[in-house]
């Protein structure tokens, strides 16, 4: 009986704790005095005879009810500054007194966001945001609390404390236009599909239309540079653009090409390619018209594809034979007596520049060019990740030539005709029997020219197509 009474006063005078437990998520303290130790794994609640010590991960106090010494914590997720955060600033406070909780409580009631928080002994911290600050020093004052505010390093904290530099904003405004403007460009272009037609021929054709590297991907006329391609390029049966990012990708079809077979035929005659006389006939196929030591005209007749079968039909046939003659031929060859050739002097400039885009910036001085010169020029793209970019280092290479005039004797324009024809002989005639050679030379004011008459003997007939008009 005594302990009943015992047990019944403790519960009228807030004397004895009560712990209600909901799963694991949520525990209410009722009849506790005040909060030993706080943060987010571990708190101590004093009570009149005990310390209750609750772990666990992510606690956070959700009321601290002095009327009735109520305390109700839940377990939520660690909540993180995030974008909000960076933009506009946090500041951590540490705040000392003894109404360390009702602060916390007022911090909560004014709609104060106040996470991170941690309370040991007569000191409580936390996170709050920096357009919070003036509200809780007020807060701050009415309680008795001591604060100290630490701003954390945001992007707040950063642009403020460089405030003064004024290269940072403007770095970043250039960089900005730069990643747009590099966006918004072709600096790709990609051939797919050709295997005869070379991607600079293709794009010869679209630079024709206004398209090329460091042009705006907007203004790119794709309807027009399909059928200009088309147009100009007959071998391409189909041409289809598009991009893809700052990527202008060209698929092209090329038109198949009709290959003859292999054992075609077509119906033809045997002519005469010179005036000669024949010598030798080997006919395979057809009708020979013609015979041994018979002069012959230049496209006579000399087998016929056209037969007649048994029972009268025309038939054409594909003629073959070989039909040997003895022909003539001239040729004429001449040499000047004063001639100008280019030597290199060993003298070259070299100009550097920087093609950006469609923008060139020289990188060395420029100099005079040479009055007799040859300019060679070499660019090198700069490349990522193996993509060419419209960016490329020119090298312009000038070199410098004298034009010098040789003087020939009629002796030495004599030696350099007989080389000339000993070249035209290894090259033109040694399929055939030179049988007479008669050179005839021809002295002029300012050239000797030398005309050759041959007398040879080869192989004289030619194939010549047949072709039928056939009456409807």
């Amino acid at each position: 009986m005594l302990e009943r009474w015992t047990e019944w006063g403790r519960k009228w005078f807030h004397l004895q704790p009560m712990l209600h437990v909901a799963g694991n998520q949520e525990l209410r303290i009722e009849n506790c005095r005040h909060i030993l130790e706080y943060n987010d794994i571990r708190m101590v609640i004093q009570t009149r005879d005990l310390q209750i010590s609750v772990w666990g991960k992510s606690l956070q106090v959700d009321t601290y009810a002095t009327e009735g010494r109520t305390l109700q914590m839940k377990r939520q997720a660690a909540e993180k500054r995030g974008l909000w955060g960076q933009v506009f600033g946090v500041v951590r406070i540490a705040a000392q007194g003894k109404k360390g909780t009702a602060f916390f409580d007022a911090l909560r009631a004014k709609h104060i966001r106040c996470f991170g928080q941690q309370i040991e002994k007569d000191t409580v911290q936390g996170v709050i945001y920096a357009k919070d600050c003036k509200k809780m020093r007020k807060l701050a004052e009415q309680y008795g609390m001591v604060v100290t505010e630490t701003p954390c390093k945001t992007l707040q904290f950063f642009l403020w404390r460089h405030r003064l530099r004024f290269g940072i904003p403007i770095g970043m405004i250039l960089a900005s236009c730069f990643l747009i403007y590099c966006c918004n460009v072709v600096m790709l272009i990609e051939v797919q599909g050709n295997t005869t037609i070379s991607n600079e021929k293709i794009c010869a054709v679209l630079e024709e239309c206004g398209v090329k590297r460091g042009s705006f991907m907007g203004t790119v006329p794709f309807r027009r540079c399909e059928h200009q391609l088309r147009a100009a390029i007959p071998e391409l049966c189909r041409v289809a653009m598009r991009h893809t990012g700052n990527r202008l990708v060209v698929e092209v079809t090329e038109t198949p090409e009709e290959v003859a077979p292999l054992e075609k035929r077509v119906p033809c005659n045997i002519v005469s390619a010179y005036d000669a006389e024949i010598t030798g006939v080997t006919v395979r196929s057809g009708q020979l018209l013609c015979a041994v030591k018979e002069p012959v005209q230049k496209g006579a007749l000399l087998v016929s594809g056209v037969q007649l079968d048994e029972e009268g039909n025309i038939r054409f046939r594909h003629a073959m034979a070989d039909i040997e003659g003895i022909y003539q031929i001239e040729e004429t060859f001449s040499c000047a007596y004063e001639q100008t050739i280019r030597t290199s002097s060993g003298r070259e400039q070299t100009k550097t520049s920087l093609d950006f885009f469609t923008l060139e910036l020289p990188l060395s001085k420029s100099q005079k060019p040479y009055a007799y010169g040859q300019t060679m020029t070499e660019r090198t793209p700069l490349t990522i990740f193996g993509k060419s970019l419209p960016i490329a280092i020119c090298q312009e290479t000038n070199r410098e030539y004298t034009e010098t005039i040789l003087q020939f004797t009629p002796e030495e324009a004599k030696q350099d005709l007989e080389q000339q024809i000993q070249r035209y002989e290894r090259n033109f005639l040694t399929d055939v029997e030179i049988l007479e050679k008669q050179v005839t030379d021809t002295k002029k004011e300012t050239a000797l020219c030398s005309t050759v008459s041959y007398t040879l003997k080869g192989e004289i007939g030619i194939s010549k197509e047949i072709f039928a008009k056939t009456e409807h």
